[in-house]
């Protein structure tokens, strides 16, 4: 370790003695960088052996076998969870039929029926389900995304001070403008400053792995549909540039419906200044 990195520990020991609460967000962001650090090293020093001791399960029947057992637990627990949450209210069972119709009429509407990717399908409902669930129907869920959203609303007031220096208290108070403009400006600013550090790089990276190996679709699609998470739907499609000549329209369409079902972080900003929760948005439909 070398001074700054013991000026920083004094730093963040200091900020949390003084106000914790204040400084809980650079709190949370240093456990998260020491997670990344701790993994990193995990890696380094297991992860041969690790892949070696799950290579003979790479095409045996017991992954088989495990697959099949999971996705019968996962759909008796669905099959439970639907019967105990809406036997008090039934008519809440509307949405999930809802669901079902889109599949069903998506599913009827494909050009090749036998070539539809039901593990995507399924993987990816499971996973906004369990999302779902675990921010809108527990509490410490519910308590991190409350969190998660007044700090993003504390980042993005920061304009406020800036737009009030450049255009005055009047302007940026009364005109449309000048109050969800700069937040857009703000926003894309940083953003293409975590790309030139190659934060948000390393971030959807990882994001991609994860909805690569649930879902099993083609890493150009996984990455340009994670990339609309933080940037618009035309810029995503660059992180995929060399690539696109050689894709599949299976997968360009993949590309452009994530662009259609997505807003970029700019455009988060810009509906938080109307006055749009943040936890409403984040969490999933």
């Amino acid at each position: 370790m070398g001074w700054s990195d013991f000026s920083y520990a004094a730093y963040l020991l200091a900020a949390c003695i003084l106000n914790f609460q204040r400084a809980l967000a650079l709190f949370v962001l240093t456990c998260l960088v020491l997670l990344v650090l701790v993994h990193r090293f995990l890696k380094k020093i297991f992860g041969k052996k690790l892949t070696r001791c799950l290579k003979p399960l790479k095409n045996s029947r017991l992954k088989l076998w495990m697959k099949w057992v999971f996705a019968g637990v996962a759909l008796i627990g669905l099959i439970l969870w639907l019967a105990l949450d809406t036997a008090q209210r039934p008519e809440q069972l509307i949405s999930f039929a809802g669901i079902c119709m889109f599949v069903l009429i998506l599913f009827a509407c494909s050009k090749h029926h036998s070539a539809v990717s039901w593990r995507a399908v399924l993987w990816g409902l499971g996973l906004q389900f369990v999302f779902g669930i675990f921010v809108i129907r527990t509490d410490p869920g519910f308590i991190a995304f409350q969190w998660l959203g007044d700090q993003i609303q504390i980042f993005l007031n920061y304009t406020v001070a800036g737009s009030s220096f450049v255009f005055g208290d009047m302007l940026v108070k009364d005109v449309f403008a000048f109050q969800s403009l700069p937040i857009i400006l703000f926003f894309g600013c940083v953003m293409s400053i975590l790309y030139y550090l190659g934060l948000m790089q390393w971030i959807v990276q990882k994001i991609a792995w994860f909805l690569q190996i649930t879902m099993g679709t083609t890493a150009t699609e996984t990455l340009a549909v994670t990339g609309n998470i933080f940037v618009g739907m035309t810029e995503a499609p660059l992180l995929i540039r060399p690539y696109l000549a050689d894709m599949t329209l299976s997968e360009i369409h993949a590309v452009m419906t994530g662009g259609f079902a997505t807003i970029s972080g700019t455009v988060l900003g810009a509906f938080i200044s109307f006055g749009v929760g943040i936890d409403c948005m984040i969490t999933p439909g």
